[in-house]
């Protein structure tokens, strides 16, 4: 057999103490006992937490607590868990408060008495367990009596209270008795006469009664008594018997509440005419029959139908009825058998639908109940009930055959379909859901949304969600990866009170059609490129113009020792409005998704306008109203132009032969309830309204309605894609907003879109904006690294009259050679992306792995083309070219900021 194995966990803090009963432990041979020590309280509780331990002995002098406080501070972490004490050989007092406290045991240390130890912590530990065990058994016996709904009184042979559950408890106190007189220890039969009402006769009767009992001439006995309240009338039933198991002449009680069986009795009378004239008018079909299967009790409703009286069908059988009426034998053999059934079982049969022919032919169909019913003394009957389903059974057949052609319907559709509960738990799903999600119909249902989509995004512009919120038809677009979008579509379902109950929730893939959108767009962006030449030409041909003319003007200052400062600034304006234009044209050129944003619209219009008049002929005049800070969208501003270049163009082509005015304006618009007929697809609030108007030749209302509509165009071959609109109307409805468009032949065309306004907090008035300082620098060193040898002196100066030592390069392997040879040289690398030999990004990773900490600021005029560096872990930052003096100084000062701080 193998022995017991206990772990020990001893709290001392003498050495040779511990070594001692370490010893004492490992000879032991009443268990095997393994021990583990700690010489302060905290490392101890730090054991108890960390390992499992089933006995401690504890010192209570130790470094970081003495006295009864360490067995104090020890009891909340060793739950359940036995502590032996130690104390000095003369403090058995302190030793026995330990075990008032809460301790198992203590022993003093000295005189050989640890030896004693291994066996003090075996029965302790033993000794706690009983303890254990019977605290628990005996709670669990209380909670037993506790729960059971009888008044449970256990007295002694004295009648002073023993136990009463908490029945008891509550039956004496709504009884009027005082609580004193109903806890343990107080006398149960002076308890008894309030309970009873003060009845006398009562009390005597149950005090002669129970005295019998102690006395042995009776084991028990039973009584009813009432017990009334000014609320109501209440009868119980007293059963008393010997107990034997809290010594030799106690006596339980128990108290059973009769009132409900009481009122029967008094009600049966008053109930049975009353019963017996509901019997015979029921509409329902009511019967009893015998044993015999003959009937003993029938109601109009079933004589009517088999053609006869109630008088006539008293002991007769269903076949000899039916037989005489000429009804059918086989129905009436079906009704018998269901009968001998259930009287031969003794259990209720309920029958969904059976059906019964009258003497007309119609057949009926029925729901049926039928039980055995006993009384004392006499046979069993059998009691049947049945009640007319025919219509129901109609209306559920018509619901079945509905139920059958909608989930056909739904089966076939290409949308998964998912009916959710208000927790958004599946109802039911079509056959396109449970194949997207590749499980069978029936696990499908009663899980989360969530868990079979798993998408983010989804769960994120969950249309579910937001349908049973507002209440109303939610459409949200997913983008799910890369070649995927749903366009998810929620309806909340409601009850006929008008409450939401459910949601349908559809997810259609439009992937196709959404990448049909982007070609589209990307297509007549292409188209647009063509517009924008001749006006971009025009511009930039302008900016050189002033470039190269101010240039010039400068060289003759110089010439004649004059200032430059007034033409050096014209040259930079107009080297920023061609870095914007650059920029414009990129952007304009890539095939992005859109990147939505808060954006005043009103400069871009302006820009788009600029470009756009050059391209137009003389005879088109251009005008433009723009409301005073309009406010801001979300929007993309390549979109944006998008849209005016598309309706300007337009516009354009409708006075190309005749001229005439083009007009463009943007203001501020407000959307009310009553505007809804209007705008059905707005929600009221603050919108920005662009309108774009010609006086050309109108739009013929026939084709009004199909401008919209990709490649519906009345342009000839050659003069256009008919994209342009088309693309509009889907940024339009991207951005839930609305287009509207107004023409009359002969006068002109009206495109009206309204945006919905951003709206964002404001910061506190009357803040003044000022300009922070240029950046300064401290001596640090830069390498600067790029092929054009104009960049690396322009740096070059920039950064020296800005106080950093700079060293440059024009090759960018020569530049890796200078930092291998200095590695700690350098206090930052400044670096073109683009350059013959070695890019940008390998210059970096290489410098990186000589120095890892080194900070990098990387130049690049396509920043489209601008990766990021492996494993630079947040050390390289990006900057576009042309530069700006404070932008790169900024951006330096600010890679450099954590070596400043260190």
């Amino acid at each position: 057999m193998t022995e017991p194995q206990i772990s020990v966990l001893l709290i001392e803090d003498s050495l040779p103490q511990n070594e001692l009963i370490k010893s004492i432990f490992e000879e032991a041979s009443l268990c095997q006992y393994t021990l583990v020590s700690a010489a302060r309280l905290s490392q101890g509780i730090e054991l108890l937490q960390s390992r499992a331990i089933d006995i401690v002995i504890l010192d209570l002098g130790l470094p970081d607590s003495s006295g009864l406080s360490t067995l104090e501070q020890l009891l909340p972490v060793a739950i359940n868990i036995p502590i032996i004490v130690l104390t000095g050989n003369d403090d058995s007092v302190l030793g026995q408060q330990a075990i008032r406290y809460g301790a198992q045991d203590f022993l003093a240390k000295g005189n050989g008495t640890e030896m004693m130890l291994p066996r003090v912590c075996f029965y302790a530990l033993e000794r706690h367990r009983l303890q254990q065990q019977v605290q628990e058994t005996e709670s669990f016996l209380r909670s037993i009596i506790n729960s059971l709904t009888a008044r449970i009184a256990i007295t002694d042979s004295e009648g002073h209270i023993i136990l009463v559950n908490e029945a008891w408890r509550k039956f004496g106190a709504e009884s009027g008795t005082q609580s004193e007189c109903i806890n343990e220890g107080a006398n149960y039969f002076d308890a008894c006469l309030p309970i009873s009402g003060n009845d006398s006769a009562i009390v005597t009767e149950f005090l002669q009664k129970s005295g019998q009992m102690l006395i042995g001439e009776i084991d028990g006995f039973a009584m009813e008594y009432p017990c009334h309240s000014a609320e109501e009338k209440r009868w119980f039933r007293m059963e008393a018997s010997l107990f034997s198991g809290t010594g030799r002449g106690s006596l339980v009680f128990a108290h059973y509440d009769i009132t409900e069986r009481k009122r029967i009795e008094l009600s049966l009378k008053t109930n049975e005419e009353f019963l017996r004239r509901i019997f015979d008018t029921s509409p329902n079909v009511v019967f009893v029959k015998d044993d015999k299967g003959k009937y003993v009790m029938a109601n109009e409703a079933l004589a009517k139908i088999y053609g006869t009286t109630v008088e006539q069908m008293i002991g007769r059988s269903d076949v000899e009825i039916m037989s005489e009426q000429n009804l059918k034998i086989h129905e009436a053999q079906s009704f018998q058998a269901i009968d001998a059934e259930v009287l031969a079982t003794q259990k209720p049969r309920y029958i969904a639908e059976e059906c019964l022919t009258d003497r007309s032919g119609v057949t009926r169909w029925y729901r049926t109940i039928k039980t055995p019913i006993t009384f004392p003394g006499l046979p069993t009957y059998l009691l049947g009930i049945a009640s007319d389903i025919s219509n129901e059974r109609m209306d559920k057949q018509q619901i079945r055959n509905s139920e059958l052609l909608l989930r056909t319907i739904l089966d076939t559709m290409h949308h998964s379909i998912l009916l959710l509960d208000k927790d958004k738990r599946v109802i039911w799903a079509n056959k396109k859901a449970v194949t997207l999600v590749e499980q069978q119909q029936g696990k499908i249902k009663g899980q989360f949304c969530s868990a079979i989509w798993k998408h983010e995004e989804m769960c994120k512009r969950c249309p579910a969600q937001s349908a049973l919120a507002s209440g109303k038809i939610t459409i949200e677009s997913v983008q799910i990866g890369r070649s995927t979008t749903l366009r998810m579509t929620g309806s909340p379902v409601y009850d006929e009170k008008g409450e939401i109950t459910s949601v349908l929730c559809m997810a259609e893939d439009v992937s196709e059609r959404a990448s049909l959108e982007q070609q589209l767009r990307q297509a007549q962006k292409m188209e647009a490129l063509g517009t924008l030449a001749g006006g971009i030409a025009h511009d930039f041909n302008n900016i050189l113009t002033a470039i190269l003319g101010f240039t010039e003007l400068g060289m003759h200052q110089v010439a004649h020792g004059q200032d430059l400062a007034r033409y050096l600034q014209e040259v930079y304006q107009a080297s920023i409005r061609a870095r914007d234009l650059v920029q414009q044209i990129l952007t304009f050129s890539r095939r992005l998704d859109q990147e939505l944003k808060p954006l005043d619209i009103t400069f871009i219009i302006k820009e788009a306008l600029k470009l756009l008049r050059s391209t137009l002929p003389s005879s088109v005049e251009m005008r433009s109203r723009f409301a005073t800070d309009p406010g801001k969208i979300m929007a993309d501003p390549t979109q944006i132009h998008q849209i005016m270049m598309n309706l300007c163009t337009n516009s354009a082509h409708a006075m190309k032969n005749t001229g005439g005015v083009l007009s463009v304006s943007l203001e501020q618009a407000s959307i009310t309830k009553e505007d809804r007929l209007k705008h059905p697809t707005l929600s009221p609030g603050e919108y920005l309204q662009l309108q774009v108007a010609d006086t050309g030749h109108g739009i013929p209302q026939d084709i009004l309605q199909s401008i919209f509509e990709p490649y519906f165009t009345t342009k000839r071959q050659g003069e256009g894609t008919g994209l342009g609109l088309a693309v509009v109307h889907g940024i339009v409805r991207d951005y839930r907003g609305d287009i509207h468009v107004q023409s009359v032949p002969g006068e002109g065309t009206t495109f009206s879109i309204l945006f919905p306004v951003y709206t964002q907090d404001v910061g506190e008035p009357g803040a003044i904006y000022k300009k922070p300082a240029m950046p300064m620098g401290n001596g640090e060193t830069i390498l600067v690294v790029d092929d054009e040898p104009a960049i690396v002196r322009l740096c070059q100066k920039i950064l020296e009259k800005a106080g950093y030592r700079v060293t440059t390069a024009t090759d960018p392997q020569q530049a890796l050679q200078q930092i291998v040879a200095s590695p700690e040289k350098f206090d930052l690398l400044l670096t073109d992306m683009t350059m013959p030999h070695m890019c940008g990004n390998t210059l970096t990773k290489e410098a990186l792995k000589c120095m890892p900490q080194l900070p990098v600021v990387v130049m690049s005029g396509n920043t489209s083309k601008v990766k990021g560096v492996e494993g630079s872990e947040g050390k390289v930052s990006f900057i576009p070219k042309p530069l700006d003096r404070r932008q790169l100084l900024t951006m330096i000062d600010q890679s450099l900021a954590p070596k400043k701080g260190a």
